[in-house]
């Protein structure tokens, strides 16, 4: 077997499991004591537990506030994060609808899962005490309507519980 012979074989198992892991490249900014704010480039594995992100990525280039486009990096690195937390524990999560990415004339960001019977969102605000989430659900899941706002100390609780809602009812 050449080596010809050995791409074609590792593309075509490659295709067959679709299992393909990407990179998806972002920035993050880290405070350096002597130097200040660094910006150091990231790599984010995008293995099976991402597709319901993967898209979501490329959209965020496109957002004109810079602040608002790195808030909602930070926020996509948290949902990725946690996706991929319940995908390692075995929860499926290839179910869950792809989160879509609007940016409003406004100057925000909207991140949101959406299907028949619910929908789940998030919008990262240019006044961070704005920026708030959703949750409505049609009567197949008892016309449910809450919403709130998002701040630090919440968003570590309030994220994986809205995942949840996703994949649960996805």
């Amino acid at each position: 077997m050449n080596l010809k012979d050995c791409q074609t074989n590792s593309t075509k198992k490659t295709q067959a499991t679709s299992s393909a892991t990407y990179s998806i490249p972002v920035n993050i900014e880290i405070e350096h004591e002597t130097f200040g704010a660094v910006q150091f480039p990231k790599y984010i594995s995008t293995g099976p537990s991402s597709r319901p992100t993967r898209d979501a990525w490329g959209k965020l280039a496109s957002v004109s506030d810079k602040e608002v486009a790195a808030s909602a990096e930070r926020l996509m690195l948290d949902i990725q994060s946690i996706i991929d937390t319940f995908h390692k524990s075995g929860i499926e999560t290839s179910t869950m609808p792809t989160l879509q990415v609007f940016s409003p004339d406004d100057g925000s960001v909207l991140l949101e899962w959406s299907t028949d019977i619910f929908k789940v969102g998030l919008t990262v605000e240019p006044k961070a005490d704005d920026s708030g989430w959703y949750f409505v659900s049609s009567k197949a899941l008892g016309e449910i309507a809450a919403s709130g706002f998002v701040s630090e100390i919440n968003t570590k609780r309030l994220v994986p519980w809205l995942i949840s809602l996703v994949i649960n009812n996805a």
